[in-house]
This record gives C-alpha cells, sequence and structure tokens, in this order.
C-alpha cells in the first residue's frame, strides 16, 4: 500500500482475527449478531466445555443469554415490596435503568432510595425506612437488576400503581396494603 493504510481486505482479516462472530437464532428466526472480544470468547467456550457442551460460543452465547432471562425472572418473582414501598422506589427511579453492569457493594435500587432518605428524611412515608433499607440492602446483583429491570417495565407499560399493575412486571405486593388495588 502507497499510502501506508491497510487495504479493506486485510482490515477485515484482522478484526476476523480480533474478533470471533458469536450468532445465536431467536426461536423467530431473528438472527442476532455481535464481535465478541477474544476473552469474551475465550470465557464462552470454557463455558461451554464445563457444561459438557459443543465448544461453540456463539450457541453458549444464546445458553448465557437465556440463562441471565431466567435469572432475572427468578429474582424478581422472590422479591416482595409493599405498596408504599414500590411508590417510592418508582419515584425514585423514573423507569431508568442506571446502567448495564453489575452493582459493586450498595445496588443500584438502594443506592437511589438512601441518597433520597439522605437529602429529604421526610420524602416518603408508609412504611418502615429501616426495614425497607435493610431489605435494599440485602439484595444481591441479580437481584438489585432484576428489580431496577421490573421498575423500568412498571414505567414504560404504563402500569397502575396497584396490586395488578406490579404483578403485570413480576413484582409480588405483600402486607395489608396487598388488597388495595386502586
Amino acid at each position: 500500500m502507497q499510502d501506508g493504510t491497510l487495504g479493506v481486505s486485510k482490515q477485515n482479516d484482522l478484526r476476523k482475527r480480533q474478533n470471533v462472530m458469536a450468532r445465536a437464532s431467536t426461536t423467530d428466526g431473528n438472527l442476532v449478531q455481535f464481535s465478541s472480544p477474544q476473552d469474551l470468547t475465550a470465557w464462552l467456550l470454557e463455558r461451554a466445555r464445563t457444561f459438557c457442551l459443543t465448544p461453540s460460543a456463539g450457541v453458549r452465547a444464546k445458553s448465557e443469554l437465556l440463562l441471565w432471562r431466567g435469572m432475572i425472572a427468578t429474582e424478581t418473582s422472590r422479591q416482595r415490596w409493599t405498596l408504599a414501598e414500590l411508590a417510592a422506589l418508582a419515584a425514585e427511579h423514573q423507569g431508568v435503568i442506571p446502567m448495564s453492569a453489575a452493582p459493586v457493594g450498595v445496588g443500584f435500587a438502594a443506592s437511589a432510595m438512601l441518597a433520597s432518605f439522605q437529602l429529604d428524611p421526610d420524602s416518603y412515608g408508609g412504611f418502615d425506612e429501616a426495614d425497607f433499607t435493610a431489605k435494599l440492602l440485602a439484595l444481591g446483583p441479580a437481584a438489585d437488576h432484576a428489580l431496577v429491570t421490573a421498575l423500568a417495565r412498571w414505567w414504560a407499560g404504563e402500569h397502575v400503581h396497584s396490586v395488578a399493575g406490579w404483578a403485570a412486571v413480576g413484582l409480588t405486593v405483600t402486607g395489608e396494603t396487598a388488597t388495595d388495588d386502586d
């Protein structure tokens, strides 16, 4: 090359060597593709070998996504909140998932509420703040992500703040307010 740049075919060859294309087909025939960094591909292949499966990064990527979807559904269904607690969480999160990362230390749901309680200790009522905070702090990373995902789904679905509205996103309402279906 006279101008010192790589030609298109050499760039493509280099890209192929640096990344492995992972593919996962959905049940409706859609194809999902992404360029996988080498460390992720190696991890996917190691996971496939660990589970005695065909060593395919694409097949394992699909399995990992299905596993994560199941994990979120399970963690969502295990959670029990009162309507007052869910009102506070919904008001703080406004339907936004803070980031696509696992929380380190305090989860996203707890950190938003703790900051709110510090700024305005009387901002929410109808529940025991200490018990509520303890429940939030006890959430592991998957449970925390499941909760903020359910909050975002509740907002996106324009659900009513009711037992049925929260059940529509997988959360269970408990307490004496569980029959309150306004």
